[in-house]
């Protein structure tokens, strides 16, 4: 089971990956965030979510990243609550070096 949640989150990550890599000519890092609930009573699933999806980013980079380059995850805490989560979207979506973002709970 959690082999397929993870392969699944892998495949998906890469997808994004891909997309968005054509819309950016830099050779920096390709951040991709994620908003998750880091506190509050939701927690524990914000850091099942997290750890799935940096494994993904580990086996991407270790075969050499896209293009050469490597991908960082940018994890925001959403706190569990609904009024973060949309700030935190809101603060992501106007953020230039995030090109893709992976949530919410």
């Amino acid at each position: 089971m959690k082999r397929g949640i993870i392969g699944g989150l892998a495949v998906m990550v890469v997808a994004i990956i891909v997309v968005c890599y054509s819309f950016f000519e830099k050779k920096s890092d390709i951040i991709i965030a994620s908003a998750n609930p880091m506190s509050g009573s939701s927690a524990q699933f914000g850091d099942m979510k997290v750890k799935a999806m940096q494994l993904a980013v580990d086996e991407v980079n270790a075969k050499g990243g896209i293009a050469g380059r490597k991908i960082k995850l940018q994890v925001e805490d959403d706190a569990s609550d609904a009024k973060v989560a949309h700030s935190v979207a809101e603060r992501l979506a106007l953020d230039k070096n995030v090109i893709a973002v992976i949530g919410h709970w």
